[in-house]
């Protein structure tokens, strides 16, 4: 397995962006919203492809599939984790694996990929988690570069991917179911609390007793 360098011109381009003259059986990696940029850039190494934060993502704690604009931003909090979908479109022939890594310049402000796999055939936007294991918050942009791709000839044989491009869904995933002994743990917290409770407010009913005492019997002896 080697890998693939990412040019879109020469005599054997790897790159093409037209879905028209992509052939699922060849060399060449079809790439939709491609920026260009990147493979012309002469300083840069071309044995990966930096993929761009795309236009929606989910919190891994929320329900709901959120749209960022043209000009909008995602917020990655401490501790959060974010699944966003990238702004290109791929269509992996058969020929072709690739994997995801962490870009360097997020991992020193604390942003961390999940290592992903993208399996020959695969078509469509790529999900990718990203979490922020640093202790401040950021923001990345629409169109931003997040993580990079790079690309893997195989051996002949590989079977190809054939289930359909990946969505972000709006079902989180789903909490571990709890055991008798975490049930019965909730339970009786929940009954010291309000044991704690019950007892404060006798001890206030017989404070306000006794200071009720203590006022007569002033009276009393005033009187």
């Amino acid at each position: 397995m080697s890998v693939i360098p990412l040019t879109t011109t020469g005599p054997d381009p790897t790159v093409m962006q037209d879905p028209s003259k992509f052939d699922p059986q060849g060399t060449t990696i079809l790439i939709l919203e491609l920026e260009e940029a990147q493979l012309a850039d002469e300083r840069a190494s071309n044995v990966c492809y930096d993929l761009r934060v795309g236009s929606k993502y989910r919190d891994h704690r929320d329900r709901n599939v959120r749209e960022i604009p043209n000009d909008g931003v995602v917020t990655l909090r401490p501790g959060s984790a974010l699944i966003i979908q990238t702004e290109e479109y791929l269509h992996l022939p058969s020929q072709l694996y690739g994997t995801i890594a962490s870009k360097v310049s997020l991992l020193e402000l604390g942003l961390s990929s999940t290592f992903s796999k993208v399996d020959p055939g695969y078509p469509g936007h790529l999900l990718i988690t990203l979490f922020n294991l640093g202790q401040t918050t950021v923001r990345l942009r629409r169109g931003e570069r997040f993580c990079a791709l790079t690309l893997y000839r195989v051996a002949p044989g590989a079977r190809i991917y054939k289930k359909g491009p990946k969505e972000i869904t709006a079902t989180p995933a789903k909490q571990p179911r709890r055991g008798l002994r975490a049930w019965l743990e909730s339970r009786v917290e929940a009954h010291l609390i309000l044991a704690t409770m019950a007892l404060m407010v006798v001890t206030f009913l017989l404070m306000a007793v006794e200071l009720v005492r203590l006022i007569s019997a002033i009276r009393h002896r005033s009187g």
